[in-house]
């Protein structure tokens, strides 16, 4: 069980002093001793054995110990280990987290700065004392917060503590804007936020931002870095964001870089490619094929779009429709044929790309580009 509260603590400098607050943490749960046994421990009276942790020295009972820590219970059932006199060096614990340790196998609880809070845990992990470890992922669920939840996260990976990685990436989740160093998340990390439908966020583009910041500091591998991007919801970033920011993003320069960024336009079937449009301007219209036939549903020829209808109408030609006078026969002839012919796409080269990067746009995904598209279907 955790609680925290705030303890005043005074500097002096030479100037008048100056109270600081911090925060304090107490773990409990424990169990404790006698207050007899704990006092002959803190004298240093009766004790068997000596921990040394950072260069300083502990003393402390092999039974006690042994009683409350796997780790000690396996070193002393060790034959060669016995000798009480023989001191004890850890390694991955820090001295101040392995005093408190001791103090909660003695006292049953522990009072401390919330800084060390995390140097804590891993001490009780390391040294399989888990009724401090499971009080210690408690006290960090609690205080789990968007600033902290990358290292909370990375701390339940590194410990095999699944529950608190698992609480620390919801935080993130919830609160990506407020992430704090996106730089130091992992690849895996940051791959499963961008990834999961839980993302909150005011805006898709400060997910790019994020994305961005991250690769720019870690450099991964290129293929990496494009899985990575293929979970960013372009489709819900605005045109100029694709523009001034996407497509001009020094990391994306690359002839991978350029086919992605031409397969997320071919992939905003409801963005309007035009001429001039950008961040992909349409040069040239080079062929033409047809979609899939549409099914036969009603509504189908009013959906179509103004540039579509009319491509259409050139298209019906070469296949020797009959033009009527009657707009409302020539219209009915026309859903029909529509129904039959499919929808049109196009072989589109992008201005300012190479031909390896010419591809199928259908016609209902372009925009303004009747002259591009008359002109093909002409002389085509």
């Amino acid at each position: 069980m955790a609680a925290s509260k705030r303890a005043r603590t005074s500097s002096t400098s030479g100037s008048p002093s100056s109270e600081t607050d911090v925060t304090t943490v107490q773990l409990s749960g424990g169990r404790a001793l006698s207050p007899e046994l704990v006092q002959l421990w803190r004298s240093g009276r009766f004790t068997d054995t000596v921990v040394t942790v950072e260069g300083r020295s502990f003393v402390a009972n092999r039974n006690v110990l042994a009683a409350g820590s796997k780790y000690f219970e396996r070193h002393y059932d060790n034959e060669h280990m016995r000798d009480a006199n023989h001191p004890k060096l850890l390694e991955n614990v820090t001295a101040a987290a392995f005093e408190l340790l001791l103090t909660f196998l003695y006292e049953g609880r522990c009072t401390f700065e919330e800084s060390l809070l995390a140097p804590v845990l891993r001490a009780a992990h390391f040294l399989g004392v888990e009724v401090l470890e499971r009080a210690a992922v408690g006290a960090l669920t609690e205080r789990l917060s968007p600033s902290n939840a990358l290292a909370v996260w990375t701390w339940g990976e590194e410990l095999e503590l699944p529950e608190l990685a698992e609480a620390a990436k919801e935080t993130a989740l919830r609160g990506f804007d407020e992430v704090e160093k996106i730089e130091d998340a992992t690849l895996a990390q940051v791959q499963a936020l961008v990834a999961d439908d839980r993302l909150t966020t005011k805006s898709k583009e400060a997910v790019f931002s994020a994305v961005a910041r991250f690769a720019e500091a870690k450099q991964p591998a290129e293929v990496d870095l494009l899985g990575l991007l293929r979970n960013v919801r372009f489709a819900q970033m605005s045109p100029s964001f694709l523009h001034e920011t996407v497509s001009t993003w020094p990391m994306l320069d690359t002839k991978a870089g350029n086919r992605f960024l031409v397969d997320i336009f071919k992939q905003l079937s409801r963005s309007a490619l035009e001429p001039s449009a950008e961040p992909f301007r349409v040069e040239a219209i080079l062929g033409a094929r047809q979609a899939d036939p549409r099914a036969d549903e009603e509504g189908d020829w009013e959906d179509l779009t103004k540039v579509a209808k009319g491509a259409l109408k050139m298209r019906l030609k070469k296949l020797n429709y009959e033009e009527s006078g009657d707009q409302a026969a020539l219209i009915a002839r026309l859903q029909v044929a529509y129904k039959e012919v499919g929808e049109t796409e196009y072989m589109v080269r992008w201005s300012g790309y190479t031909e390896d990067l010419d591809s199928w746009v259908r016609i209902s995904a372009l925009r303004n580009c009747e002259r591009l598209i008359a002109a093909f279907e002409l002389t085509g």
